[in-house]
């Protein structure tokens, strides 16, 4: 298992600590500092972006515009819980070039294609993880929720910095 991997592995288990925690209402309730934006939606969100990785590397082309936005996981801690799972189990793969492909200016004229490859793409899902946990780590403050792991939502860079700047 690669460091990316490992790292990641581990990310993916705090959240699943996290959501586990939490009871069915609380992973469903529109939390205000997160615009009216459930925890449970932004999970479906990190699994939607892992399964279009995973539905994009037999072809080696991957395009992070197809999310299914499946409602199942945003809707039921359980089934999250199950996917998050699922994805740990797939992750250490064999590292094999990929294009990203997408449309980011909104037309398919402007697709954009950018050549990357497994490892590359395992790192922007990690820090893409980071950064949606750090907004369920608002969502769990925004509902009384406060079993957070320590550095739950924080950048592995961030946390060595401030180990640093400890007194």
């Amino acid at each position: 298992m690669t460091k990316v991997e490992a790292l990641l592995a581990n990310t993916l288990d705090q959240l699943v600590v996290v959501i586990d925690g939490l009871t069915d209402a609380d992973y469903v309730r529109p939390c205000r500092h997160l615009a009216d934006e459930s925890i449970g939606r932004h999970v479906r969100h990190i699994i939607d972006m892992f399964l279009c990785l995973e539905n994009g590397y037999p072809s080696g082309v991957v395009c992070y515009e197809q999310r299914k936005r499946d409602p199942r996981p945003e809707q039921s801690a359980p089934f999250a819980i199950d996917l998050i799972r699922e994805i740990i189990s797939k992750i250490h793969r064999p590292d094999v070039e990929l294009l990203i492909i997408g449309a980011y200016a909104g037309e398919s004229s402007n697709q954009i294609r950018i050549p990357t490859n497994y490892q590359r793409e395992l790192l922007f899902l990690l820090e893409h993880t980071i950064h949606h946990m750090a907004l369920i780590r608002i969502g769990c403050m925004d509902i009384g929720a406060h079993m957070l792991p320590e550095g739950f939502g924080v950048a592995p860079a961030t946390l060595q910095y401030r180990s640093k700047c400890a007194p």
